[in-house]
């Protein structure tokens, strides 16, 4: 049962003292000091009680970005995420509406 209590979604913005360019070439994971990087927002890594989504982007010193999001899967699965997230990339690509509408 999913508790609907207009709270949202969990958004962090962060600005990060490093460049991309200190972390090892290329970028993938495991990713050098995840820990560092992304907060963790005490009661977001649960499976009850717990955001259904939580995003953070943070800023490097360089003007790169990092996007990072924890889902909760027992409410989404990947397809769903996988929408959701060309949904985003199109919204940041200038369009105003999804090529998908949401569900």
């Amino acid at each position: 049962m999913v508790e609907c209590t207009s709270e949202g979604i969990l958004f962090i913005e962060a600005d990060a003292d490093v460049t991309l360019e200190q972390f090892n070439d290329p970028l993938q994971p495991p990713f050098p000091c995840l820990e560092e990087l992304l907060f963790d927002v005490p009661g977001s890594s649960g499976v009850l009680n717990c955001p259904l989504l939580l995003i953070q982007v943070s800023r490097f010193k360089c003007g790169g970005s990092l996007f990072a999001l924890r889902l909760n899967h027992t409410i989404s699965d990947a397809p769903g995420l996988v929408q959701f997230m060309a949904s985003v990339g199109e919204m940041t690509s200038g369009v105003s509406v999804p090529s998908v509408p949401p569900v």
